[in-house]
């Protein structure tokens, strides 16, 4: 959690912990004034562009940002980790003063954190050439070093057939050990499971991951959730539609969501896309993304499925709402709190936007204005 760009989902973070806060009682959505210089931190790698994709918080409270960095150079990005104590300052016990680089990686897409610390990234491998990315996923020791019982030397690279490209969008450790991750291969939905070594399980799909479409053109995978009952649900895109799968425990479609385990849908017959994803208490399935509702106009957007894999009329209008932040709006990670209520967090015209909604899709008046927070940072 997804393709997820954490400069949004870390906004959504820093806005949490002032809601949390005694401040936040009176301004709820105020960024919190005690983490960085302001409620938030700038980091820069190398010199060239820097992305966070991911972020995670530790059972100590620090935190966990993963994206990736251009080296300074050329044209070639890494992997890209850092770790903050929980007021925002760099944990100087990790990697070097606080950063870790991996050369070997392209694009560190999302993160989970292991019961014994230990943290996996997944992602890209290789060069700008798009022949040469590959699936890739890194497992590295608490004080940021790489796990050198993971796969070959911490690193595991999925091959795929030259010209072949493939990336993975979200991981999740499952509670055997066991890791999962969501993406695509050649323009199909994939999801892959490894043991806890980062070899790939057999016993799942016939060989460890299972590739799909929906009938269209392309498909990828950007958000991933396991149900209770070990069922595997996968958000993304198909031909520019939210699409939506639900996987057996072995890695076979689940026939009972939907007709053949997968639902596609379209909000306004432009390009929509889901990028995050979560299972409700109730076992109905929210969806969140952004879609065009008319000709270069992108919403944030919000689907309900029920846990058979319809729409859910009784929330927004007939399952969808769409919601105009501020001009083109993006929503790219998605949060549900304890009462139900879901948070969405994104971009809007080159701010943070983050939105929080009631359980039937309404806003909630008391965040920000009207259910809304903008804040461009600077």
């Amino acid at each position: 959690m997804t393709q997820r760009n954490t400069v949004d989902i870390v906004a959504i973070l820093f806005i949490l912990v002032g809601l949390s806060g005694s401040a936040a009682a009176e301004m709820p959505g105020v960024l919190y004034q005690n983490f960085g210089p302001g409620g938030f931190v700038e980091i820069n790698f190398h010199h060239g562009l820097n992305h966070a994709r991911d972020v995670a918080i530790q059972s100590d409270g620090k935190i966990v940002v993963v994206g990736q960095s251009q080296r300074d150079d050329n044209d070639l990005y890494d992997f890209a980790l850092a770790r903050f104590n929980s007021d925002g300052s760099l944990d100087q016990n990790f990697g070097t003063e606080g950063l870790v680089i991996t050369t070997d990686g392209y694009d560190g897409a999302a993160i989970a954190i292991q019961p014994d610390g230990k943290i996996v990234v997944a992602g890209s491998g290789g060069s700008l050439s798009l022949q040469s990315i590959k699936i890739t996923l890194a497992r590295y020791l608490s004080n940021g070093d790489l796990d050198s019982t993971f796969g070959t030397d911490g690193l595991v690279i999925v091959d795929t057939s030259y010209g072949v490209r493939s990336r993975a969008a979200d991981v999740i450790v499952q509670e055997n050990g066991n890791i999962l991750i969501a993406g695509w291969i050649d323009e199909n939905f994939c999801v892959a499971r490894f043991d806890s070594n980062g070899t790939a399980d057999p016993t799942f799909a016939g060989n460890g991951r299972a590739q799909f479409n929906f009938g269209g053109a392309f498909a990828d995978a950007k958000a991933m959730v396991v149900q209770d009952d070990g069922k595997i649900v996968v958000a993304g895109r198909s031909n520019n539609d939210f699409a939506l799968a639900r996987l057996e425990t072995d890695g076979t479609m689940d026939t009972t969501f939907s007709v053949d385990g997968k639902v596609v849908t379209d909000f306004a017959g432009f390009w929509d896309s889901a990028t995050g994803l979560a299972v409700l208490a109730d076992g109905k399935i929210i969806v969140s993304g952004f879609a065009s509702v008319a000709e270069n106009v992108v919403d944030f957007a919000l689907a309900r499925f029920t846990s058979a894999g319809s729409l859910d009329a009784s929330f927004g209008t007939g399952g969808l709402l769409t919601t105009d932040v501020n001009g083109d709006d993006y929503a790219h990670a998605l949060a549900v709190q304890d009462d139900g209520k879901y948070i969405v967090g994104g971009g809007s015209n080159n701010n943070f936007a983050v939105v929080r909604y009631n359980i039937d899709g309404s806003l909630v008046p008391s965040l920000g204005t009207g259910g809304i927070v903008i804040n461009n940072l600077v």
